[in-house]
């Protein structure tokens, strides 16, 4: 499938195609798609999408952590760097004395390292990760901007109070074999009413994956509203195995959060 969304002229909104029933979705092109990943000529990235489950993906990451930030030079790889510019463009954390943002599936803080470093308008900015490889959250640990970092597994409850961040950040992380669509739902509960949750999506496996139908869930719900998704951006520019990786940054507010799992 192709991108879902026409390129729009900024700054008009990415649309939302209609979703289809989440028992409709073709999952063969979310196979097809993981595929496609696991060709890139990136050997790791390439490796990492072969992960069918949370486990194995934890485990070539905790492998992978020990060489991440070597293998993964902001010129090549560019979806944590697209993020933080689609929201100083959206201007979505503007206008505030302090910003308190948690990094979800931190690795090893590429993404947090381009907030805090290039993120505008926002004040203050306190900077936690959470992750589900241990090895990851250890190099995080090192790059010494983070306040609490903590492990845990997207699709499961996570060891985190209900409201607590301005915003949520996630690059890389939705997608098969990393976490599911379902683990959205946590992000919603961590993030206070009014905050803002962005996070990178693959868009030639959006119409194929149950996220259609749970960003609708969300919304029909009250939990969440529409607050400008960036244009599509090439996370691995001039890979042909790859197709470049385009993603697009799904953006949302919280209006509403989601209870907590029981114990």
């Amino acid at each position: 499938a192709g991108c879902p969304f026409p390129p729009p002229k900024f700054p008009q909104r990415v649309p939302i195609p209609s979703p289809a029933p989440l028992a409709m979705a073709d999952q063969t092109k979310v196979a097809l798609t993981n595929d496609d990943l696991a060709a890139c000529s990136h050997a790791w990235v390439g490796r990492s999408y072969t992960a069918t489950s949370a486990s194995e993906s934890a485990a070539i990451y905790d492998e992978w952590a020990k060489v991440y930030d070597s293998t993964m030079e902001p010129d090549k790889y560019q979806a944590p760097l697209g993020l933080v510019r689609h929201l100083n463009k959206a201007q979505l954390l503007a206008g505030r004395e302090t910003t308190a943002v948690l990094d979800v599936g931190c690795g090893t803080g590429l993404l947090g390292k381009a907030v805090v470093e290039l993120l505008t308008g926002a004040g203050e900015v306190t900077l936690d990760g959470m992750d589900n490889s241990q090895g990851m959250l250890e190099q995080a640990a090192k790059k010494g901007f983070y306040g609490r970092l903590f492990q845990g597994t997207l699709g499961e409850a996570l060891d985190c109070e209900t409201g607590v961040y301005d915003a949520a950040v996630s690059s890389g992380v939705f997608t098969p074999g990393h976490a599911p669509a379902s683990g959205l739902v946590e992000v919603a509960r961590m993030v206070k009413v009014g905050g803002i949750i962005c996070y990178t999506l693959k868009l030639d496996l959006y119409e194929a994956s149950d996220y259609p139908a749970l960003h609708k869930k969300l919304v029909d719900e009250g939990v969440w509203e529409d607050a400008g998704h960036s244009e599509p951006y090439a996370a691995l520019p001039g890979d042909q195995g790859s197709k470049d990786c385009m993603l697009c940054a799904f953006t949302w507010r919280v209006k509403s959060n989601p209870a907590k799992p029981a114990a």
